[in-house]
């Protein structure tokens, strides 16, 4: 008989094979808890005076703890020769006789359940054993059925016979073999009652139905004073027959008091306090019944198991609440509710928790993260067993996660607010509960916070509902914005030739906060570091404005102050007359040079020599020019102009710009001189010869006063008539009284031409 467990979502549905009684064998249906079986077989008691009478009173006060079959019956041959092997064999048949070992026996034709129990569990002849008085060959053997015979025979055990007296010897040596050898499979042959009712004594027949009553006792006692055997130890007693119901000092036909026998089972797996009347149990059955407690086949067998005087063993239920999935916090221990056992029979023997301690109706366990399996098993007194499993999945809290944007600096043009995005909260179990911003105010991802200078500590904290909390940080460092510097050069003065464009270096900017802006210059044209203007004479005034991104400005002024050259000053004598015919050398005083800018970088004279103020010169009849010419180093140059004239020499009398020689100058003398410095006109009027240049000069003509007669002279004559400039003459020839012209060869005039 095979239990079959399932488990369901955590839940045991228990489907139970029903008993299943093979006509061939018999298994062990359930676990049960015998491990040890004893079959005492007490010879020849009739049925009236066995159990329930006052002949047995040790057996009557163990059948509170025992089950009784009413109804049990020898129903088959009515002598000890056949019945006693027929509770081997678990059927009737008659024994045969054989020569074995040289001896003459007989024997069993079908296997015994000591063989049966010898194969099926493997036992050695020490843990199978028949206790009988020694009848030497007359001792009845179990079988040679193939698959069985002697390598599967029990350990005989016999004390020496006595005629009338063997039942104290039988029990004195169960009783050794019992605690020495805790036999699996034990039959004890008690034959004296059967002799003693043979006599026709009836006091000697009720004595040994008494002295069996006090053996059964006493053996029963023994086992359950053996550790190994105690309520471990199923003992079944009965009769191979009865006795005759008119005379009890015979038996062997159908008679009922001869069929009629006791059937009396005590032990773990059976029923307690119990009588039964129904089915009709035989002899034959003990076999399969001790088969079923043991867990051996009897296929050979027809008995059956006596089911109704062992405990039915449904198997008991266990029940737990369904698979689930717990969200903690932490660790802490978890009892879980709806688990519990019953059975059907009311024995359940006892109920524990694997993974959990289980009281009332919850089981408490620490859990861990992930899969925790929790099981509830249950096992009644048969020592069947139901398992209920339930799988608690365990999801720990996990602490949120608050991310902050990296630290930062800020540079600001001013303390408004300011507002950092990138703070943000998470939580792996969607259990966020609070979101708290410190130094600023939380909207949305962002944190808006008053700065202030230096560092400003800006935190986010998420807590979930676990009391859990992640806090993320952002350092945000507030540099507020510095001005400008505009830095130019130290204002200066400047000496200056002309008003040429100036370049002034110097000019840098600069900003603390490396957020430059613009730089420009007022007052001139700024190129990288330098600002070029077109000076003033006087004070010029130069700004440089450097502007940052906040549009903070810084401006430096430098004042370039512009002192223009001056022209030298040269000073000579005033004109004036010597009257000295004979030309001898003249000293002149008064000639002198001066600077206001103290710059002069030459000085000399035309004419004559210099020496300190003074000019020294040989006179010439007519006018002598002496010219004193300073220049700066600006090269400005001023020229003092002395003449000197000595009488008595002839001069040249003409109109300076009269070319052609009409007595004034007009615009055709330009055309007039154009045409003879081209060779396609005539020579001018008014030629003197000069004495210094050993030379005709047309002096009309040379109206820059440079004593040559150029191209140069017609654009000063031409700028004259434009009121841009005056004539001039040469000093050699200045105008003067009448002179007589003088006409040259023309050969001679074309040699002054080409000078």
């Amino acid at each position: 008989m095979t239990a079959i467990k399932k488990l369901t979502g955590g839940r045991s549905a228990i489907a139970l094979i029903a008993l299943v009684v093979l006509i061939i064998g018999c298994e062990k249906a359930y676990a049960y808890q015998t491990q040890h079986v004893v079959v005492v077989l007490i010879d020849g008691v009739r049925y009236t005076e066995g159990l329930g009478s006052a002949y047995c009173p040790r057996l009557n006060a163990l059948a509170s703890q025992a089950a009784i079959q009413d109804s049990a019956f020898n129903d088959s041959i009515t002598v000890t020769a056949s019945a006693v092997p027929a509770t081997w064999m678990g059927r009737w048949y008659a024994l045969q006789d054989t020569t074995y070992q040289g001896n003459n026996i007989q024997f069993c034709r079908y296997p015994t359940f000591w063989e049966y129990a010898r194969k099926d569990l493997a036992i050695s002849a020490s843990q199978a054993i028949y206790v009988t008085p020694d009848y030497g060959n007359s001792t009845w053997r179990p079988s040679f059925y193939p698959g069985y015979g002697p390598n599967y025979w029990p350990q005989f055990v016999q004390p020496q016979s006595t005629v009338g007296d063997n039942n104290i010897p039988c029990f004195d040596s169960a009783a050794v073999v019992l605690k020495r050898q805790h036999p699996k499979l034990m039959y004890v042959y008690l034959p004296d009652t059967d002799h003693a009712g043979h006599s026709g004594v009836w006091a000697d027949y009720i004595a040994k139905i008494r002295e069996a009553d006090s053996l059964c006792k006493a053996l029963w006692d023994t086992i359950q004073s053996d550790t190994a055997l105690a309520n471990k130890t199923a003992m079944i007693i009965t009769n191979d027959h009865g006795r005759h119901t008119a005379s009890f000092s015979g038996h062997g036909d159908g008679c009922f008091g001869c069929r009629h026998v006791m059937m009396f089972a005590i032990g773990p797996d059976f029923k307690q306090n119990f009588h039964a009347n129904t089915p009709r149990a035989r002899i034959t059955d003990i076999t399969k019944t001790a088969g079923a407690l043991l867990g051996f086949n009897s296929p050979q067998s027809p008995g059956r198991v006596l089911t109704e005087l062992i405990t039915s063993c449904t198997a008991p239920v266990a029940t737990s609440p369904h698979d689930t999935t717990l969200f903690k916090c932490n660790l802490a221990q978890i009892s879980l509710h709806g688990f519990s056992a019953t059975d059907s029979e009311n024995n359940l023997d006892t109920v524990y928790a694997i993974g959990g301690v289980f009281r009332g109706d919850s089981v408490t366990f620490t859990p861990i993260i992930g899969l925790n399996t929790i099981k509830l098993i249950a096992v009644d007194t048969c020592g069947l067993a139901d398992t209920a499993i339930t799988r608690v999945t365990v999801n720990l809290n996990h602490a949120p996660v608050v991310t902050s944007p990296n630290d930062t600096t800020r540079a600001v043009c001013n303390m408004n607010q300011i507002c950092l995005p990138g703070f943000r909260a998470a939580d792996a179990d969607n259990n966020l509960t609070s979101l708290t911003a410190v130094g600023g105010i939380l909207h949305g991802d962002t944190i808006c916070f008053a700065p202030v200078v230096g560092v400003n500590t800006l935190k986010l904290i998420a807590g979930d509902a676990c009391g859990l909390a992640d806090t993320g940080t952002a350092e945000v460092i507030v540099n507020l914005n510095r001005p400008p510097v505009a830095v130019s050069p130290n204002d200066t003065t400047m000496f200056a030739c002309n008003l040429n464009q100036i370049c002034l270096p110097g000019f840098v900017a600069t900003d603390p906060d490396n957020n430059l802006a613009t730089y420009y210059a007022i007052g001139g044209t700024l190129h990288h570091d330098t600002v070029c203007f077109s000076p003033m004479a006087g004070q010029n005034m130069l700004k440089f404005i450097a502007v940052d991104n906040c549009g903070v400005t810084d401006t430096s002024i430098t004042i370039v102050t512009v002192n223009l050259n001056h022209p030298p000053v040269a000073i000579s004598p005033t004109d004036t007359t010597i009257a000295d015919t004979a030309l001898l050398p003249t000293c002149l005083p008064g000639f002198s040079v001066s600077d206001q800018d103290n710059n002069l970088d030459t000085a000399y004279i035309l004419g004559g020599d210099l020496h300190g103020d003074t000019v020294c010169f040989t006179p010439v009849l007519g006018g002598n020019v002496l010219k004193l010419i300073a220049i700066d180093l600006c090269g400005a140059a001023d020229t003092g102009t002395t003449v000197i004239t000595i009488p008595g020499g002839a001069s040249c009398t003409y109109v300076p710009g009269d070319i052609n020689g009409d007595g004034g100058a007009q615009g055709g003398d330009v055309t007039y001189g154009v045409r003879f410095l081209k060779l396609i006109g005539s020579q001018p009027h008014d030629s003197c010869f000069i004495d210094s240049l050993n030379a005709y000069l047309y002096v009309a003509g040379d109206v820059n006063g440079n004593c040559e007669f150029r191209g140069s002279d017609i654009s000063r004559l031409v700028a004259y008539f434009k009121l841009l400039a005056n004539l001039s003459y040469c000093h050699w020839a200045p105008p003067g009284g009448p002179s007589p012209l003088i006409k040259p060869e023309k050969a001679h005039l074309e040699s002054i031409r080409n000078r």
